[in-house]
């Protein structure tokens, strides 16, 4: 299952710069931000649960309205950024898969029951094969724990690309400034979200200008 322990080296900005620009290889300059999408990029690092930074997320809404953002728009950027959370049923899960394992708990080694085994055959397709090679073992080990859960898990992620507004780059470099802030940089995802960019026609100078707007956001400074 592979998710180490508590000894796992702390990542640092420049750990996430070096992922990036492995992943860029050959990739070109490319164009940079434009407004909108910089104001969305900003919107996602203020909003995004580790920052929470009310002011910040005010702030970049009115440059998106600025730059021609409509409110339809604005919301389905919260509700994608809002998916974050998920990341804690990733990581928690696959951790606490790992511990039952160590200690030979039978929820993790007896056979699926047909429930589980049709959940996992319905969900998990040939599509989602990218995100099973970055966190491995994953829909197992939720399907195993929680099939309810599992159901959940599916469900939430759909909700911010029913009926899309948003062009898939623009969320695409919202996820990559996401998964690099100081108080969340989590390279599972950031991969995939860093492939897919350039695969959408991302350049290196788009994608490092998220990087720098996430390496910027504030302090979670609380919400009264």
């Amino acid at each position: 299952m592979g998710t180490g322990d508590a000894s796992d080296p702390v990542v640092t900005l420049d750990d996430v710069r070096a992922e990036v620009d492995a992943l860029l290889g050959e990739a070109e300059d490319g164009a940079t931000l434009d407004r909108l999408r910089t104001a969305f990029v900003g919107l996602a690092v203020h909003a995004t649960p580790t920052v929470l930074d009310g002011p910040g997320i005010t702030r970049c809404s009115e440059l998106a309205l600025d730059a021609g953002a409509s409110p339809t728009q604005i919301h389905e950027a919260i509700m994608f950024v809002s998916g974050i959370g998920l990341h804690t049923v990733i990581e928690a899960s696959r951790r606490l898969g790992r511990l039952l394992s160590s200690r030979a708990d039978p929820l993790m080694s007896e056979p699926l029951d047909e429930r589980r085994e049709a959940l996992l055959a319905a969900r998990v397709d040939t599509e989602l094969a990218p995100f099973e090679q970055a966190v491995p073992g994953f829909f197992e080990t939720l399907v195993r724990l929680s099939p309810g859960g599992f159901e959940a898990f599916f469900e939430y992620r759909a909700a911010a690309w029913k009926d899309p507004q948003l062009d898939p780059l623009t969320k695409e470099l919202m996820a990559i400034a996401v998964d690099a802030v100081p108080t969340h940089r989590f390279l599972p995802t950031l991969r995939l979200h860093v492939k897919r960019a350039v695969e959408l026609g991302a350049g290196r100078r788009e994608i490092g200008e998220a990087l720098e707007i996430a390496a910027a956001a504030p302090p979670h400074p609380g919400v009264r």
